[in-house]
């Protein structure tokens, strides 16, 4: 029988708050691509929790740029949002996005992250 309160996640998360910039590489709605600025609430090797005031679309592709002062060059990460929740009716959202074919540097630049926050849930 299965436990229904187990918690699925295949990775260990890490709280951060981490600024980041975010663009819309592809959205299946045809949203407007913009560029904004959203925070990281926690990151694992398999995505990341942000916090936006832009309700991106499930299945939009992001590119986001974690303002990491560790990391001399940028490297973006490419993920796809899967999960939305509003959290203040019209202005902030919780975007849940699943990382989507991270090379090495990313990965690492991921774990460089991880290594700064604090264990989640």
């Amino acid at each position: 029988m299965e436990d229904m309160g187990q918690d699925k996640r295949l990775f260990k998360r890490a709280r951060i708050g981490l600024l980041s910039l975010i663009e819309v590489i592809d959205s299946p709605d045809d949203s407007i691509f913009i560029t904004s600025k959203s925070t990281v609430q926690n990151i694992s090797k398999g995505g990341v929790l942000i916090m936006s005031e832009e309700p991106y679309s499930i299945g939009t592709l992001l590119k986001l740029q974690p303002q990491v002062e560790l990391a001399r060059i940028p490297v973006p990460l490419v993920g796809r949002v899967v999960r939305i929740e509003e959290i203040v009716p019209d202005e902030s959202y919780e975007i849940g996005v699943m990382f989507v074919n991270l090379n090495e540097k990313q990965r690492d630049v991921v774990d460089l992250i991880m290594t700064k926050g604090d264990d989640a849930e």
